[in-house]
């Protein structure tokens, strides 16, 4: 497996001035193990959360497994989406403080995901908007899917994943915080970035060297800042 960083501009990492502020992002794919665990003071990951940080976590099987994953203890399921026997989720969950870790459980298969760790965000009213998901997800490249946000100064999460041949996937938007990673039959490829007026997002713009065969999903995701 291989990872791709690229931290954005002005405006990817929340920047100063109250509202939502992105902490830390850890992005991986793991082969064949029936369970994984996350451990979030592991090099390179999120660290330990603070009481009220919130976690957002993009979790994809392949498609064609049939595996699902199960919710892990004490996180919220926000969102599923099941396309061609791959399982596409997004949970969250609002830090007590004493987390260190969290588990995926459920497939004997690759995992694909995506974890960010937030400050400022909604506790009561997390998710601002109408979760989007790209659809048939039977291209062979990634295209992009925005969302419609409610609230000023919303955080926009994205993440396209699945069974991929891809080479060098890339996010090319300006400001945007992502990264990536491949392995020989999967990928993910996720980004963020701090939407200041409520409206019809940016569409993030994926591209890729390669794009063999591939059945993948995306899924953008808005957060609200707290009042």
């Amino acid at each position: 497996m291989s990872i791709i960083l690229q931290t954005g501009g002005a405006g990817g990492g929340g920047g100063g001035g109250g509202g939502i502020e992105l902490l830390s992002q850890y992005l991986s794919t793991n082969a064949n193990t029936a369970s994984l665990t996350i451990t979030f003071a592991a090099s390179g990951n999120i660290g330990d959360p603070d009481a009220g940080d919130f976690l957002l976590l993009f979790a994809f099987t392949p498609a064609n497994s049939g595996e699902d994953i199960a919710v892990p203890s004490g996180w919220t399921e926000e969102f599923v989406h099941v396309h061609n026997g791959g399982y596409y989720h997004v949970f969250s969950l609002v830090a007590a403080g004493t987390e260190t870790s969290v588990l995926l459980d459920g497939a004997s298969t690759e995992y694909a995901y995506s974890l960010y760790r937030f400050t400022g965000v909604d506790q009561t009213t997390p998710i601002d908007a109408t979760i989007t998901e790209s659809g048939t997800g039977a291209t062979k490249t990634p295209t992009g899917i925005g969302i419609t946000t409610a609230t000023d100064g919303a955080f926009v999460v994205a993440a396209d994943g699945g069974r991929h041949t891809w080479s060098s996937p890339t996010l090319t938007n300006t400001g945007w915080n992502w990264k990536a990673g491949v392995r020989a039959n999967a990928a993910i490829i996720s980004g963020c970035v701090k939407q200041a007026t409520a409206g019809a997002s940016e569409v993030p713009t994926f591209s890729v060297s390669n794009p063999a065969e591939a059945v993948h999903q995306q899924i953008t995701v808005a957060i609200r800042p707290a009042s």
